[in-house]
């Protein structure tokens, strides 16, 4: 059934296409507006085969992509006006050549005194809902960071709480140094690819930020 496969961070994920079942689904928590984690259940998780696993907002855009490239398609349509001659061109750009995964496999993040060893989300449930109740990106970045830190100065034993207070109580300088190199390290999807000007041969650097036709217009008729 999960006969899809992709890899995250060198990990092997075995996935299934989306069915009938999953764009009734989604189509119904749209329409009802429930909560935004019931997309990503519908649309990622129930297509795993290991849904117990918890992502990230990054990795589960990633994960969203494979499994969309393998149910309708690779090819997603833009049109873009040149920034050198501004003549408008039609730009067919692939799934797999646009969105790279990046990340680094260190795990230490160290500034002065203080130590952070990242490492996986343990409760998905609980990220879900915090993310989900973040009012802003700022807080979901820094909640994000929070779940994935599983030692502090290689110390394990520590609440959710006092992480907070005292990533708080650290010095403006520090907290810089600290979040800097979390973005270093941290999985994102890379969105920018090079395009040509099929008129004058210009060539920039464009950012795929949004997702145009993304899920077919009939699935909403």
């Amino acid at each position: 059934m999960f006969n899809q496969t992709t890899t995250l961070k060198d990990n092997k994920i075995n996935f299934r296409k989306w069915k009938v079942k999953d764009k009734k689904k989604f189509i119904s928590i749209i329409k009802e507006e429930k909560a935004p984690s019931l997309i990503t259940d519908a649309l990622v998780y129930d297509c795993l085969e290991k849904p117990e696993i918890p992502y990230s907002a990054d990795e589960l855009k990633y994960l969203l992509l494979q499994i969309r490239k393998e149910t309708i398609g690779d090819e997603l349509e833009y049109q873009f006006e040149c920034s050198s001659c501004l003549e408008s061109y039609d730009y067919t750009a692939k799934i797999s050549e646009i969105f790279k995964e990046e990340y680094s496999k260190d795990k230490l993040i160290s500034a002065k005194d203080i130590s952070f060893e990242m490492g996986n989300i343990r409760n998905k449930q609980y990220y879900l809902d915090t993310i989900e109740q973040c009012p802003d990106e700022e807080t979901k970045y820094l909640a994000d960071f929070m779940f994935h830190v599983s030692k502090i100065n290689d110390n394990d034993a520590f609440t959710f709480d006092k992480l907070y207070d005292i990533i708080q109580d650290l010095d403006v300088n520090i907290e810089k140094e600290i979040f800097t190199q979390w973005d270093k390290i941290r999985f994102t999807v890379n969105d920018v690819h090079t395009v040509e000007c099929p008129f004058c041969g210009n060539q920039e650097l464009l950012q795929f930020d949004d997702l145009p036709e993304f899920f077919p217009t009939n699935w909403f008729e």
